[in-house]
């Protein structure tokens, strides 16, 4: 213990004070990571629903659908049922009602595709019912 000390005590006043100040912010980068890691993952997760265009001929990069019907992004709504709260939703209401809005909108367009996608689609549909009923209820249905 006293060779660290002494070790502290031969670092200069800068050295000691830029130790301290890369310790709190340390410190920080854990408390924001605890607080909002969690929001922009799961927010990341959604992202990776939306359908990509990735032809070179079409002008429009990104489009608002949500892939309903396909395995890994039924999945990814099951996990995001089960994560998300009012507290979330709430530091990111833009962000999450939009969202809700387009899978409402990409369930309304695929509601009678049917075929072998079928069962994606109605556990897609489980994972907004679960949404709303956590966090569009609590609102008294004022925004879905």
């Amino acid at each position: 213990m006293s060779k660290l000390t002494c070790r502290w005590d031969v670092l200069s006043d800068d050295i000691q004070t830029h130790i301290l100040n890369i310790r709190s912010a340390t410190k920080i980068q854990k408390c924001w990571r605890k607080i909002y890691g969690k929001d922009t993952e799961l927010m990341m997760m959604a992202e990776q629903c939306y359908y990509r265009n990735e032809s070179m001929f079409l002008e429009i990069p990104f489009t608002y659908e949500i892939k309903v019907s396909y395995s890994p992004e039924c999945q990814i709504l099951q996990f995001l049922s089960k994560q998300l709260t009012i507290e979330r939703y709430d530091m990111h209401k833009y962000y999450w009602g939009k969202f809700m809005h387009d899978l409402r909108q990409s369930l309304y367009d695929e509601e009678f595709s049917g075929g072998p996608s079928a069962i994606y689609y109605s556990v897609s549909d489980e994972a907004y019912v679960t949404i709303r009923e956590k966090i569009f209820d609590s609102y008294n249905n004022t925004i879905i």
